[in-house]
């Protein structure tokens, strides 16, 4: 399947087809792992499924106190200077 690369902000970025999107069960909001395979020359992006605060049954709900904890101190990190 080729995409374009397109200009997403002050980034670029490739749209993902929403058939892709449900076979995977993602959806605006839900956390990728992307990574850069160097040897191929590849960019290889992957649910979220090994950080704390995505949970592999139902990885749109946060369903324990721990897990919250995680998820909003991972938020606060990631949008500190936006927030002082």
């Amino acid at each position: 399947m080729y995409r374009k690369i397109c200009k997403i902000g002050n980034s670029q970025g490739v749209s993902i087809p929403n058939e892709l999107l449900e076979k995977l069960r993602l959806s605006r909001g839900s956390e990728v792992d992307v990574k850069l395979d160097e040897e191929h020359s590849r960019i290889i992006i992957e649910p979220a499924r090994n950080h704390p605060f995505v949970d592999d049954n139902k990885r749109t709900e946060i369903t324990s106190a721990g897990k919250l904890s995680t998820f909003l101190q991972h938020i606060l990190s990631r949008n500190y200077n936006f927030l002082k």
